[in-house]
């Protein structure tokens, strides 16, 4: 691993050395970066999927892969949906038919032959059921996860990437131990972030900032692999206790000089 201290935020660079997906050893790389008299809250971000600058783009990819059969639908839930959709536009009376066999034939028929107005009620359905921009779409079991640990709800953006136009609000829920931490990592997205913060505290009073995604460079010694961004209030207290606890995770390589923080 490589830890960029000239940057700013700060960047480790971790590549693929802690696997790909949910893992313990992810957890214990947050859990580094935490004291004894401090709390993590990881943020649920949520948006508002009518203003998806990507909508029309996922609705008719979501509309090609359905045509084609391999849009993920293993409950045959969005089959029976679309097949709602089609007696409903349909003259057809045929009681006799089965929705396997409406599915059948509108899969036969060319993307370009179907009725534009039939095409765009099938792309928004499957819009609707495909996309989880909300806590409220999401299973069951997350949902229960989730909504008991929350602690704030707000407008609050850190990550170091300019607010998306459908942002909507932030669930911040608090987690615990290294068994919760992996178990949130399962349920909704390893490309986390989270808040490491004094008890009691709001989370725009951090002491760090987390926000671990993928990059790929595109010219020779840039990033490839997996990347955690780190907003720190005391570089100082980063370099004599988090550094140790990580070196224990892997090597670290150390790069660039100090930065002065403002204190807020």
């Amino acid at each position: 691993m490589k830890l960029f201290l000239n940057l700013d935020p700060i960047k480790l660079e971790i590549g693929y050395e802690l696997g790909f997906g949910p893992s313990a050893e992810l957890a214990e790389l947050i859990l580094a970066f935490k004291e004894d008299n401090e709390e993590i809250l990881f943020h649920f971000i949520e948006y508002d999927k009518t203003k998806d600058s990507h909508k029309a783009l996922i609705s008719k990819m979501n509309l090609e892969q359905f045509h084609a059969g391999v849009l993920w639908d293993p409950d045959y839930e969005m089959a029976n949906r679309v097949v709602d959709v089609l007696k409903r536009k349909s003259f057809r009376k045929d009681v006799n038919v089965t929705n396997e066999q409406w599915i059948e034939e509108f899969r036969k028929q060319e993307l370009d032959d179907i009725d534009n107005g039939l095409k765009n009620e099938i792309q928004e359905l499957l819009y609707d059921m495909c996309t989880t921009y909300e806590l409220k779409e999401y299973p069951e079991s997350v949902r229960h996860f989730i909504r008991p640990r929350v602690k704030y709800q707000n407008k609050l953006w850190l990550k170091h990437a300019d607010v998306p136009p459908h942002f909507k609000s932030v669930l911040w829920y608090e987690l615990q131990t290294k068994e919760e931490i992996v178990k949130a990592l399962e349920y909704t997205d390893f490309w986390f972030s989270c808040a490491i913060l004094s008890k009691g505290t709001a989370p725009e009073h951090f002491n760090a900032y987390l926000s671990y995604t993928e990059e790929h460079g595109l010219e020779a010694g840039d990033p490839d692999g997996m990347v955690l961004y780190i907003q720190i209030r005391d570089k100082a207290r980063m370099l004599e206790k988090t550094l140790p606890k990580l070196k224990q995770i892997g090597s670290v390589e150390v790069i660039g000089e100090e930065i002065t923080y403002d204190n807020q």
